[in-house]
């Protein structure tokens, strides 16, 4: 569990989460909701810490400087494209530019991909992560507390 909360909270960090926040020129990056979509599986090491898996269908929505209704609109055809797209492919979403990103294979071994990062012109983001078996309460509480339950 441990190694779950550095990870989000590396994660986190490098979006700019700082917890709810509304939405305007701050900065901060809300925690949307959660949406089902494509199954994958993907793992990341963060050194000195250890190796994290993901496995899943459950994708969490975080926008920065954007609307999360927006955000959580543009995320069901987003991963339609996600689960046909190569690692390292656009994405299209009109006024932005969207990526499958890339992450090792869940055995440690391989390329994989667990994410879509998105920005438009004004430098807001839009970001899908599948952080799967962690439910939202558990990201959420993460974001506020830098623990999770029972961690």
């Amino acid at each position: 569990m441990r190694a779950i909360l550095v990870l989000t909270v590396v994660t986190a960090l490098v979006a700019g989460l700082a917890g709810p926040a509304p939405a305007g020129p701050s900065g901060k990056t809300q925690i949307c909701g959660q949406k089902k979509g494509p199954s994958t599986a993907w793992s990341g090491t963060i050194p000195g810490i250890g190796t994290f898996k993901f496995k899943g269908n459950t994708w969490t929505v975080f926008a920065t400087d954007i609307r999360c209704p927006v955000a959580l609109r543009a995320t069901p055809p987003l991963l339609g494209q996600w689960s046909r797209a190569k690692v390292g492919d656009k994405l299209t979403l009109e006024g932005w530019l969207c990526t499958k990103e890339k992450a090792r294979g869940y055995s440690g071994k391989g390329v994989s991909s667990g994410s879509i990062g998105c920005t438009n012109a004004k430098l807001a983001f839009i970001a899908i992560h599948m952080y799967a078996p962690y439910t939202l309460a558990q990201i959420k509480q993460v974001a506020a507390t830098g623990e999770l339950p029972g961690g």
